[in-house]
C-alpha cells in the first residue's frame, strides 16, 4: 500500500467534523503560510503596523540577552529568503510611530555597518 493510499485509509474513518478540521488547516496553511513551490516563493505579506512592531519586539527580546552593547544584529533573509519589499519604509513607519514608546530605534544596514558600530 502507497503512503497516499494509507493517508486516504486514515482518513475516510474519521467523522466529518474531523475531516472538515483537517481540511480547514491545510486549507489555511496553504493559504496564509509561506509556500515554495518551482523555486518560487510564494506568501502573504502582512504589512501592518502592529504586526512589523511584534516582530521587532520579538527579535529585540531574543537577541538582547545575547548582546553586549546596546546595538543589536538581526540578519533578515538567507540564502532562500528574497528581500523584504519596502523593507526601509516598514522600518521608517516603526521609527516614526513606535521610537517614543519603545525607545527602539532600526535600521536598514548591513553586517559591516553594526561591526563598525561595536
Amino acid at each position: 500500500m502507497t503512503l497516499a493510499a494509507r493517508i486516504e485509509a486514515r482518513f475516510r474513518v474519521l467523522s466529518a467534523r474531523e475531516q472538515i478540521l483537517i481540511l480547514s488547516c491545510l486549507l489555511f496553511v496553504v493559504a496564509f503560510g509561506v509556500v515554495r513551490w518551482m523555486d518560487r516563493l510564494y506568501g502573504f505579506p502582512w504589512r501592518t503596523d502592529a504586526h512589523v512592531a511584534r516582530r521587532i519586539r520579538r527579535f529585540v527580546r531574543d537577541l538582547a540577552p545575547l548582546a553586549r552593547t546596546p546595538y543589536l544584529f538581526c540578519p533578515i533573509g538567507g540564502d532562500f529568503n528574497g528581500p523584504i519589499e519596502g523593507l526601509v519604509q516598514l522600518l521608517d513607519r516603526y521609527n516614526r510611530t513606535r521610537y517614543p514608546e519603545t525607545g527602539i530605534w532600526t535600521v536598514d544596514a548591513g553586517l559591516e555597518d553594526y561591526l563598525t558600530l561595536v
